[in-house]
């Protein structure tokens, strides 16, 4: 990764470590890692490796940040058979998308209304036009 300005030196080396730490990693994993960091960076301050409200909330963010309500209704949208096609669909890991269902399903409830859809997360999800 290279500097902009927006992004400082900090923080690059900290993507370039975790990348080349984690080379076994998927290309979706490594995006959904450096995802993550740049959340950190965004919210965060100072240590906090041994803070897991501050990592649980890093995580959550990131997950919102690569799995829009947006993004959801349109990968839904091209009907995937199942939640890998939906992951697919999205470019993130299934593992991924579970996770953000599951945080959506906190911060909303069952369902919510979104620009003009009911997503449901539970019990059966589902996302149809209203």
């Amino acid at each position: 990764l290279k500097q902009t300005h927006k992004v400082s030196s900090s923080i690059i080396n900290t993507l370039n470590k975790e990348y080349n730490e984690n080379k076994l990693l998927s290309l979706l994993d490594k995006l959904e890692l450096m995802s993550e960091e740049l959340t950190h960076h965004e919210y965060s301050i100072g240590d906090i490796t041994t803070d897991t409200k501050a990592e649980n909330f890093a995580r959550r963010k990131s997950r919102e940040k690569l799995i829009s309500l947006d993004s959801l209704i349109s990968a839904y949208e091209k009907e995937p058979a199942n939640f890998y096609e939906l992951a697919d669909n999205l470019d993130v890991t299934y593992e991924i998308l579970m996770e953000a269902l599951e945080d959506y399903m906190l911060k909303y409830g069952l369902n919510t209304k979104h620009k003009g859809y009911l997503i449901t997360f539970s019990p059966c999800f589902y996302i149809e036009k209203i």
